[in-house]
């Protein structure tokens, strides 16, 4: 746990910051010319796997849930989203082409720029 949250707390301080290389984006350390929507680093997302974790041996003594579940298999909601999880990679990649398509012919994008 508490290795979990200095994770998170040295990945929000790491944030404040940018630096001149490149060679430990992954890690958390942003570089002046970084430019994405889906940055996702080690730090501090490695910090909420390990609160997880802690939080999961909690839960799931000998590997068995510790509480009660309703069963709501049943619930229109729940089979809907489940299957949406079922289908997610598949849903993913139909709705790339059919998103670059709409923003082309909205003129957003520059289509030769993926070539």
């Amino acid at each position: 746990l508490f290795l979990g949250i200095s994770f998170i707390i040295g990945g929000i301080y790491l944030g404040n910051f940018t630096f001149d290389f490149s060679w430990l984006v992954w890690l958390g350390f942003i570089p002046n010319t970084l430019q994405t929507v889906d940055y996702f680093p080690l730090l501090p997302w490695f910090g909420v796997v390990l609160i997880g974790l802690f939080f999961g041996g909690i839960l799931y003594k000998n590997y068995k849930r510790q509480f009660k579940l309703p069963d709501l298999s049943k619930n229109y909601f729940i089979k809907t989203f489940s299957f949406l999880g079922r289908n997610s990679l598949i849903i993913y990649l139909i709705h790339q082409p059919i998103l670059i398509i709409a923003l082309y012919l909205l003129g957003v994008v520059n289509i030769n720029s993926f070539f």
